[in-house]
């Protein structure tokens, strides 16, 4: 009875740590495309749970919907099996396929570095592509740089102020002494 009670235990706890794969897919997606295939009900959560200045200022409810009519035309709508039945947990964990089957994300059309999921511009988009955000909670990029920015500006405002300042009293103090 104890065992039961101890392996009961041991399973809650991992399926409470266990991420919702409605999360896991979205977190997918922030590099510009969905590398994994996912049950059929994650791209349906995933749709209800976007973030709303992501779903309106990107192309996230679009590349879900292209990935979800995807997975509808190879698992059904029923959606295929996922690893606890339960679409809020677990994910299906399968690679997306290799072929031209591609699931959403920048194209040539748009950004000219990716075509079909694989890259082809070179060291520039790769470095890109590397320091972009690796979840859905991490600080964007864009906004790092333009706090960095904005403190330079202040920065250099400051300086000029103060030079003026110094100036000013230079020239006030060399005419005080000349008379």
């Amino acid at each position: 009875m104890l065992a039961v009670a101890a392996g009961a235990f041991l399973l809650t706890g991992q399926a409470a740590a266990k991420e919702p794969c409605w999360k896991t897919l979205i977190d997918d997606w922030y590099d510009g495309r969905i590398d994994n295939v996912y049950p059929v009900p994650c791209y349906r959560a995933a749709l209800e749970h976007m973030p709303e200045d992501v779903a309106q200022y990107s192309s996230l409810g679009d590349d879900i919907n292209r990935a979800l009519q995807a997975a509808i035309a190879t698992q059904g709508p029923g959606g295929g099996s996922n690893t606890s039945g339960d679409p809020q947990s677990g994910v299906k964990g399968e690679a997306a396929p290799e072929n031209n089957t591609f699931h959403g994300g920048p194209t040539s059309e748009s950004s000219g570095a990716l075509v079909a999921g694989r890259d082809v511009g070179g060291p520039v988009p790769s470095a890109i592509d590397a320091i972009g955000p690796g979840s859905a909670d991490s600080v964007p990029v864009p906004l790092i740089v333009l706090g960095g920015l904005s403190i330079l500006l202040l920065s250099l405002g400051a300086a000029g102020f103060a030079a003026r300042r110094v100036q000013a009293r230079r020239a006030t103090a060399g005419t005080g002494t000349q008379s």
